[in-house]
């Protein structure tokens, strides 16, 4: 369920999280580990589906020719977000047309959680990021930081509708 508010309408904030009751049963994988979120600012570009047919099919080709992966290396800043381009977890797409509302305006990323954060390579552009790969902390704790394993391994991304906050919100696992 997807609420709006103003942070400045929460008048008690909780110091402990909830957690499950002793009757309840969860796996590892299902509650999150306690962590901080630590936002930053990332230029991104769009996933080339995103942009038609004709311009997937000739950036599919590009790639083809020169060795490259624009979709898994150059587009989309990968990790959980607030906005910005639909991920794409390489289970399926290219989703040509896939994010439409109802009402037939094209949906807006709201939301992206994701399996792993970013992990820097030398495929990744360095300035597409706060931290350098060079000085990017390793390990599971940077690249898993929350402990959430969504669908196989895969992203939860939120969309609405830009014509109306009335639509509701949808959801696709990819």
């Amino acid at each position: 369920m997807v609420v709006w508010r103003r942070s400045g309408d929460v008048d008690d904030v909780l110091t402990d999280v909830p957690h499950p009751g002793e009757d309840q049963i969860f796996l590892d994988g299902y509650v999150p580990v306690p962590c901080v979120l630590a936002a930053e600012q990332v230029t991104e570009f769009p996933p080339a589906w995103v942009l038609g047919r004709a311009f997937h099919d000739q950036v599919t080709r590009r790639d083809d020719e020169l060795g490259t992966s624009y979709d898994s290396v150059r587009s989309f800043a990968d990790g959980s977000k607030v906005g910005g381009w639909p991920a794409d977890s390489d289970v399926g797409g290219p989703y040509f047309d896939a994010f439409a509302c109802a009402c037939g305006n094209p949906l807006s990323t709201l939301l992206s959680l994701a399996s792993t954060e970013v992990a820097h390579t030398h495929r990744t552009t360095a300035t597409t990021y706060l931290v350098p790969p060079a000085d990017e902390p390793r390990g599971p704790e940077c690249g898993e930081p929350t402990g959430l394993v969504l669908g196989n391994w895969t992203n939860l991304q939120l969309f609405y509708c830009a014509v109306s906050w009335d639509h509701p919100v949808q959801r696709f696992v990819m």
